[in-house]
């Protein structure tokens, strides 16, 4: 592959260039990721759903005396689910018809064209 800009021109073996190894080392984005799934892999691979559950909270920020002071405020608060400022309200819906609807190829529905501005005309495109 020739590569140019402007006045230079560089040409390039695509196929010994991938086989080559690397000079220095260098922090490529499959390595970060390969680091990633080695630490998240055993805590997804968990069989036990209460362990997976317990795996992936992170215990090691919880509050739990804000918790419970939050969960207090919330179930002494006014708004409980008799109170609500909405009631429910139910209409009910017509009858539906017994009779099927016929198909279309059997009774095609009327067409009803609309005037036309003057400056436009109706065209049949056919088939």
């Amino acid at each position: 592959m020739e590569v140019s800009i402007g006045n230079m021109q560089v040409k390039l073996n695509i196929f010994q260039a991938s086989q080559q190894p690397h000079e220095r080392e260098e922090c490529l984005l499959v390595d970060v990721v390969d680091e990633i799934v080695e630490e998240a892999l055993p805590s997804i691979l968990v069989e036990d759903p209460l362990e997976a559950c317990l795996a992936h909270f992170g215990f090691e920020n919880f509050d739990i005396a804000g918790s419970v002071e939050e969960v207090n405020v919330l179930l002494n608060s006014s708004s409980t689910p008799d109170s609500l400022p909405w009631k429910a309200r139910f209409e009910t819906l017509p009858p539906l018809s017994r009779e099927p609807a016929t198909p279309s190829l059997v009774t095609p529905p009327t067409l009803e064209l609309k005037p036309l501005p003057a400056t436009l005309k109706y065209a049949f495109l056919g088939p």
